[in-house]
């Protein structure tokens, strides 16, 4: 049953992952919307 463990696992780091994705996602749009018309943004 060691593979049922390692699946496991894996399912939550993935939506671990997900989430950290999301909120990356979001502070990017807001920093983004800030940045319009200051400077062209060429860090990504």
């Amino acid at each position: 049953m060691k593979y049922a463990v390692y699946y496991w696992n894996a399912r939550i780091l993935i939506k671990e992952v997900d989430e950290l994705k999301e909120t990356i996602i979001k502070l990017l749009k807001n920093e983004g919307l800030k940045e319009v018309g200051r400077k062209p943004r060429k860090e990504l």
